[in-house]
């Protein structure tokens, strides 16, 4: 069975030109109509360099794949093969995403709390720009550091408990816990998740500390009061009973 390779060539989507050694255009498939080009118009052209966006007749840019291979005959190239495919919507997508990865990273660095991303160890792979300046340290001093090198030694089976229920149940947990950054005490409203489809978690810290003086400073008045009043009811029945 012979077959027309030209005729092949010819009904291929993607559009296809031959170039010679000199970069000089001597074949192109009807496809390049897309691009608002007939063959005729493209055959004898020069191009010396590619670009990864070509204009169509009308002068807009469009994003294409080219791919370039060689034809070789008796060991030596004589036709360079240029393989273009139209990939502006993807390019668009992939801009859209990048995008929307800045926007994240900006609330990321821009979130009052603290913010971690820890790997299943415990250990810092990215912490945001408010706890690195709390903690006075670097990114890279951060990077690979242990969440646990930051926790006071009072909770620290506290936080090892915290840890390991993230990994279990693949859920939200939450806790409070004292910790120690950049030689300051604070006591910190911890929740976190672990992804495991990613492998890593993330770690959301609130500084609750003046919180929890006001609620201990309250609850001593509380009970101060309490205390003082019930003396003050036993006081009064036993001053009836003598009467």
């Amino acid at each position: 069975m012979s077959i027309d390779y030209r005729e092949v060539l010819e009904r291929v989507l993607d559009a296809i030109v031959f170039v010679d050694r000199e970069a000089k255009i001597v074949y192109a498939n009807p496809s390049v109509r897309f691009f608002g080009y007939s063959p005729e118009e493209l055959v004898g052209e020069k191009h010396a360099r590619l670009e990864l966006q070509l204009p169509d007749k009308s002068g807009k840019l469009r994003w294409v794949d080219v791919v370039i291979s060689t034809i070789e005959e008796r060991g030596e190239p004589t036709l360079a093969v240029m393989e273009i495919r139209e990939i502006t919507e993807i390019k668009r997508i992939l801009e859209e995403m990048e995008k929307t990865k800045e926007t994240y990273k900006t609330i990321f660095e821009a979130f009052p709390d603290f913010i971690g991303i820890i790997d299943k160890e415990g250990r810092i792979i990215s912490a945001n720009r408010n706890f690195l300046m709390v903690s006075n340290l670097s990114e890279e001093e951060v990077k690979g550091k242990s969440v646990f090198s930051f926790i006071h030694p009072d909770d620290s089976e506290k936080a090892l408990k915290l840890l390991k229920s993230a990994l279990e149940t693949d859920s939200i947990v939450r806790d409070k816990v004292k910790a120690i950054i950049g030689g300051k005490e604070f006591v910190l409203d911890v929740s976190g998740r672990f992804i495991a489809e990613k492998n890593f978690g993330i770690v959301v810290s609130k500084d609750v500390t003046e919180n929890v003086k006001l609620e201990k400073e309250i609850r001593e008045k509380e009970e101060f009061f309490e205390k003082n009043i019930r003396e003050l009811s036993l006081r009064i029945h036993d001053s009836g009973k003598r009467w």
